[in-house]
């Protein structure tokens, strides 16, 4: 099992240190506002929120299960939308772009901070969970 979670972590990690230093290229041009972090932080809220809902209308979650979603949902999605949105003029885009990366950066950060905390939130709404 090893040879599908070891990847899958190095690459929301990569995704991660990405994330970070288009963050940080952002501050340099001055295209990041305080408004665009509070953005990025709803949106993992609100991503963190569907996940544990999907999560307790199955009612049911294989041990792993949120090792593989969480990262594909909350890490790999922000990051690849990120990427296919343009740095043009259009501020609105440049805004969604730095929120979605910040979103990313705020989810990897909480993954691994958070992660054994996940399944105990699990088991306190009732999602059972499978070997």
């Amino acid at each position: 099992m090893g040879i599908f979670i070891i990847p899958t972590i190095l690459f929301a990690l990569a995704c991660c240190v990405q994330a970070i230093f288009n963050i940080m290229r952002g501050h340099k041009l001055k295209h990041i506002q305080t408004l665009d972090y509070l953005g990025g932080g709803i949106i993992s809220i609100i991503l963190f929120t569907i996940i544990c809902a999907i999560y307790k209308m199955e009612g049911m979650a294989w041990e792993l299960s949120p090792v593989f979603r969480i990262p594909i949902f909350m890490i790999y999605l922000p990051f690849i939308i990120s990427l296919f949105i343009a740095d043009g003029r259009n501020t609105f885009y440049t805004h969604l772009k730095y929120m979605l990366l910040i979103s990313c950066c705020i989810s990897g950060i909480m993954t691994v901070l958070f992660l054994q905390q996940l399944f105990n939130l699990l088991d306190h709404i009732g999602v059972t969970k499978y070997d």
